[in-house]
């Protein structure tokens, strides 16, 4: 029987590493590991049994555009907004309708129109009040 060397803690761990960690991509010489990861063609596929997605429809259309409409309103009101003349709380509320315009538009990816409606309302409505109620 071979004896081998001893070793630290530390370098037998290290090897048990370099084994648990070997190639085991298919076509390899090296690996060791068995089974379905090394076997692309037995992974099972699965595909999500209901899809999330449904067709647009022209209600849909129309709310996105209408959405749309209230954040380029709001969008347009903050550009002419001098940003750096606002007070402490005027910069808040530019920024907190910047985020409400940024929600609309993952909302309106979401296909979530009515919070998306929502939203864009009120980044609408805080842009609107820092022109001075225009």
């Amino acid at each position: 029987m071979r004896s081998r060397p001893q070793r630290s803690a530390f370098g037998r761990a290290a090897a048990r590493r370099r084994r648990a960690t070997a190639s085991t991509s298919v076509g390899s010489s090296r690996g060791s590991a068995v089974g379905p990861r090394c076997q692309p063609s037995a992974t099972a596929k699965t595909v999500p049994a209901d899809s999330k997605t449904r067709p647009v429809t022209p209600a849909d259309a129309a709310a996105d555009k209408r959405v749309r409409d209230v954040m380029t309103k709001a969008a347009n009101d903050l550009g002419r907004i001098y940003y750096q003349r606002l007070s402490a709380d005027g910069k808040a509320q530019y920024e907190l309708s910047k985020r409400f315009s940024d929600q609309a538009e993952q909302a309106l990816k979401d296909r979530n129109y009515a919070y998306a409606a929502t939203l864009a309302d009120k980044a609408a409505a805080l842009a609107s009040e820092l022109l001075g109620g225009r």
